[in-house]
């Protein structure tokens, strides 16, 4: 016998073989196609009133509580085999075993979309980013809040998935046509200009416009906003709009009377009255609308992308840098940051070049370094307070000669107080970006991206995905961040060359990866250029792998 609970609102099946209602909820939406699972007894009372208020019918709703045994683990593997569940809602206010989460969830989601809210604890920053890196990895909805979920709810439930990201917005009104369209152009959709119907326009004309676009091959999905006159009735409108839907051969969404969620008039229903697939779903603000094809244009991209695509680059020694870390591991310590030398000679190991430099003690080796390298040089300071901090007056560039690299060490020395300073042969100027790693001792080994600097690390503009990467994901780490469009040329500036910094990433990736001592990398400023991507600093922790943190199952609490 499994136990739900304690703690726990109950669960409900609808299923008409087994019609099970052991809640103590007041309201219990009718049969439909979702799957709900919920941690918290009070909250699952909203969400199942808010379910019925929406139209949105459940398959089943599982509240856990404390989870003294069914966990939301269990319930996902139960999902995968429900042959009346369709769509996955979870509202999660922490992971019991976020691995095997990520492991079920991946193979659902081929499937079967999941939407889900995450709350995490006081540690806001770092369960979200884990959170993130765990749904993008698995194809997991992420939402802010209980009203976007169940937005999405009724989209996934009765609408196909869209095909490709060209919207038409189809409406009687110009006011709510140009807020859809300015939605879908931010979240990434092609958005047409609108099809103003005008305020008098005939459910004929609304249904042949609509069948123009469902035709049209350069659509993928439709906005409808439908707002009468006063002395016009609806009815007529939303058969149109019913009966276009009903096709599924693209997905339609609706602002429609301002309804929220599957009214009556947009609802197609089976036999016995139960919603079905080909309802309109509807949205108070044409925001929304946009906002959940947009969604949905993305999950279908993550779907379609190949079962097993592990990035794994050539041109790598892994037991050439098992075998240094080791060596350079301590019998008797559990964390080591390694020297800057040390760290290049490893990610040297798997193709990743740092550019010359050499640590130096006196402007003579400053001057003979500088020979060495080559000019023109740059002489700056490694202190944790300055390598990332060029506005702090640390570094000194485009040095050609031997007195300006002397002058330069002395000046640095005496401004920074550093016993040592690098001298770097010269990169060719370009945009900063920063390359990280660390074993989350929740999620697992992530890695993240994003620009170098004090104010990128500041917004927290840094995208997460967990390894082993693949090379999907190493593709969407560049394009992820909210910076990004720096990066792919801004203001007459010419893009970067996102290959080489894929390149750097992926096998960034293959190290920590492969050799289980790392603990963490952080390689940044890379200087991004139309031709490349050049490492100018990394910095490499290790551990012995016994001690590594890695995931615990939650306590259970009785």
């Amino acid at each position: 016998m499994r136990l739900i609970g304690p703690n726990a609102l109950g669960v409900v099946n609808t299923d008409a073989g087994v019609r099970l209602n052991a809640t103590l909820a007041p309201v219990v939406p009718g049969r439909g196609n979702v799957g709900f699972f919920c941690q918290s007894g009070a909250l699952g009372i909203a969400i199942l009133d808010t379910a019925a208020t929406r139209g949105v019918g459940l398959s089943t709703f599982v509240s856990a509580g404390n989870r003294a045994d069914v966990s939301g683990n269990d319930v996902l593997q139960y999902w995968d085999t429900d042959p009346a569940t369709e769509v996955v809602l979870l509202y999660l206010e922490s992971f019991g075993n976020p691995r095997k989460f990520g492991r079920i969830a991946r193979r659902l989601a081929r499937q079967k979309p999941i939407v889900a809210v995450h709350r995490g604890g006081i540690d806001a920053d770092r369960r979200r980013r884990g959170s993130e890196a765990l749904f993008e990895n698995s194809g997991v909805v992420q939402v802010d809040s209980i009203p976007e979920l169940f937005d999405c709810a009724t989209f996934f439930s009765y609408q196909p998935l869209p095909k490709g990201r060209r919207v038409a917005v189809i409406g009687n009104s110009t006011a709510l046509g140009i807020l859809a369209t300015h939605t879908g152009i931010r979240e990434g959709l092609d958005v047409a200009q609108p099809v103003d119907l005008g305020a008098a326009a005939t459910p004929e004309e609304f249904g042949a416009a609509i069948d123009t676009a469902l035709a049209d091959d350069e659509v993928d999905a439709i906005i409808a906003v439908f707002v009468p006159p006063v002395e016009a009735l609806p009815e007529a409108h939303a058969a149109v709009l019913l009966e276009a839907s009903r096709k599924q051969i693209k997905p339609i969404v609706s602002t429609f009377l301002a309804f929220d969620g599957v009214t009556e008039l947009l609802a197609a229903t089976d036999e016995h009255g139960v919603r079905v697939r080909g309802s309109v779903p509807s949205y108070p603000e044409p925001e929304r609308a946009a906002r959940v094809l947009a969604h949905g244009w993305r999950y279908a991209q993550w779907r379609a992308r190949p079962v097993s695509d592990t990035a794994r680059p050539e041109g790598t020694d892994v037991e050439e840098a098992r075998t240094r870390v080791r060596e350079w591991l301590p019998a008797a310590d559990s964390r080591v940051t390694l020297t800057f030398e040390q760290s290049a000679e490893l990610l040297a190991l798997y193709g990743v070049d740092v550019v010359p430099f050499e640590v130096v003690a006196t402007a003579e080796e400053a001057v003979a370094a500088a020979d060495r390298v080559g000019y023109p040089v740059a002489v700056k300071a490694m202190g944790e307070r300055w390598r990332l901090r060029a506005d702090l007056a640390a570094v000194r560039l485009d040095l050609t000669g031997p007195q300006a690299v002397a002058d330069a060490f002395r000046e640095l020395a005496a401004t920074t107080g550093e016993e040592s300073l690098h001298v770097q042969a010269m990169a060719h100027k370009g945009i900063g970006c920063a390359v990280g790693y660390e074993n989350d001792p929740r999620i697992g080994p992530m890695l993240s991206f994003g620009l170098s600097g004090a104010v990128p690390e500041l917004l927290g503009d840094r995208a997460y995905r967990l390894l082993p990467l693949t090379n999907a994901a190493a593709h969407d780490l560049v394009s992820a961040t909210r910076s990004a469009p720096l990066l792919n040329g801004f203001a007459g500036e010419a893009g970067v060359d996102r290959g080489a910094l894929v390149d750097v990433i992926t096998r960034v990736a293959a190290l920590a990866f492969e050799v289980p001592e790392i603990r963490t990398i952080d390689c940044q400023p890379i200087l991004a250029t139309t031709t490349g991507a050049a490492v100018l600093s990394t910095v490499i922790t290790i551990g012995h792998a016994s001690d590594v943190l890695t995931q615990q199952a939650e306590p259970r609490r009785l």
